[in-house]
């Protein structure tokens, strides 16, 4: 992704050498274990975790993009100045816009699958919510169980 949006070879791997040189070792009763390499180089806590989860999200962003772009999705059109909107992000929370139809939550759902496979991150859907303005319970109810989130 760091390549995609233009970042030179020597800075991808300074990142790359700050991710897989890190060490840690776990308290145990007070005493710490001996030290070993994560299996994932980034931890929750970590100071490069903020930055580069921008990044990676970035590649949401394309993928609604290109969703778009072919025509398979389409955001809303809000106020009296009707801007378009499809996607807000804000720290780890993405809030998706669109018009409540089956089509287009099954088309959220691969936006949200393919981003899982590409980043290599997981989507919680049991911790996500869908909501829709303007529709009937029933529909929400099978766009939820669709999605499998509240």
């Amino acid at each position: 992704m760091m390549e995609r949006l233009g970042f030179s070879c020597k800075w991808i791997k300074w990142i790359k050498a700050c991710m897989e040189s890190a060490t840690i070792s776990i308290l145990v009763n007070g005493s710490p274990t001996e030290e070993f390499k994560p299996k994932r180089s980034l931890r929750q806590g970590d100071p490069l975790a903020p930055f580069l989860f921008l990044i990676i999200v970035e590649g949401l962003t394309r993928l609604v993009r290109e969703a778009k772009r072919a025509s398979l999705f389409n955001g809303v059109e809000v106020g009296t100045q009707r801007v378009h909107v499809d996607l807000l992000q804000f720290a780890d929370d993405t809030l998706f816009f669109y018009e409540p139809s089956y089509h287009n939550v099954l088309v959220v759902k691969a936006i949200l699958r393919s981003f899982e496979l590409v980043s290599g991150l997981k989507v919680n859907f049991h911790k996500s919510v869908i909501g829709f303005v303007g529709v009937s319970q029933l529909d929400n109810l099978v766009y939820s169980k669709c999605l499998n989130c509240r």
